[in-house]
């Protein structure tokens, strides 16, 4: 990396190079008689060559570059336009740039002097590739038993960071291997099979409370559990259970109540008859009504409290009437 104030002095820099170098072999004159292409020199300074440089220390000399050749002036001609800047020296960090000028000398063109201008150029950071850091620990194996499982390890490339859009050097960030589980043999988790049938209800009809049922079986064997390793048993219950379908409702029975006071007795003395009838008990008979066993009315003879009169008594009460047969 250039260092930013050196790059600063090279600003704006001149450097002028002579196109001919300056020890270039001229036939030197020290008096131009006609200025332009094609003067007349005059008054040679020797019959040797002089260096370019040494001749022209006075630009009002004049020089050939062969003995009989042009005669050209020593006084410089004017700067022509500067070129266009070069590119930056760099693809990134600081760097130059330059670029010229070139200027000939009047009449006799003696030769062309070329001017350089330097700037200083910033392309920005260079990319910095980053390093990989170290691995992780492996982890978990995917499966616990058997094999065909896979572990992975990670890292990070931060050892440095890369830098202006760099990247890490060759290589991934994670690393995958195969491995066995804890266990070489997998146990093998049991499974339900088909429900069987329905079986038989508990009932052949429906009443007021829990009606009857029925259930059905599944059993565990599809797969069944392995016992070595222990595998898992089936999830659930393997038995269902639901109230039967389409029952018709249970006949309600009816009952007798309790027996209602008895009539009068229809005799003041004596025995007599009476009667008696029973309340019917709740509930009432549904569905089917099922003969209620018993009389409701059932007969019974009665006693009243006064004693019979004697038989001399009766005598003038005239015959008796036979009782019913039902109080005989």
């Amino acid at each position: 990396m250039a260092a930013p104030g050196l790059l600063l002095a090279l600003g704006l820099l001149l450097i002028g190079t002579a196109a001919h170098g300056a020890a270039t072999p001229v036939w030197c004159f020290s008096r131009l008689e006609e200025d332009g292409e094609g003067g007349a020199c005059a008054e040679p300074l020797g019959e040797e060559p002089l260096p370019l440089a040494d001749c022209c220390l006075n630009p009002a000399y004049g020089y050939r570059l062969r003995p009989h050749g042009h005669c050209r002036s020593c006084r410089p001609g004017a700067w022509g336009p500067w070129e266009p800047w070069s590119s930056c020296s760099v693809t990134c960090d600081e760097g130059t740039q330059r670029r010229g000028r070139s200027r000939g000398h009047g009449g006799g063109h003696a030769g062309n002097s070329t001017e350089w201008q330097l700037r200083a150029c910033d392309m920005g950071c260079c990319p910095d590739v980053g390093i990989w850091g170290p691995w992780s620990p492996w982890g978990r194996c995917s499966v616990t038993c058997g094999g065909g499982g896979a572990q992975r390890r990670h890292r990070s490339c931060s050892s440095p960071d890369p830098q202006c859009g760099a990247t890490c050097g060759p290589g991934d960030s994670e690393d995958t291997r195969e491995c066995e589980g804890t266990m070489k043999i997998c146990p093998v988790a049991g499974a339900w099979g088909p429900w069987g049938p329905w079986g038989p209800c508990s009932g052949s009809c429906r009443g007021s409370g829990p009606g009857p049922g029925r259930s059905r079986r599944r059993r565990c064997d599809s797969p069944e559990p392995s016992r070595e390793p222990p595998g898992a048993p089936c999830p659930g219950s393997g038995t269902d259970s639901e109230p039967c379908p389409g029952l018709p409702p249970c006949p309600v029975h009816g009952a007798w109540g309790a027996w209602s006071p008895a009539t009068p007795c229809p005799v003041t003395c004596g025995l007599g008859g009476g009667r008696s009838a029973p309340l019917l008990r709740r509930p009432l008979p549904k569905i089917r009504r099922e003969g209620l066993r018993g009389t409701p009315e059932p007969a019974g003879a009665l006693r009243t409290p006064r004693p019979l009169p004697s038989p001399g008594a009766l005598g003038s009460l005239g015959s008796l009437e036979p009782l019913p047969a039902a109080l005989g």
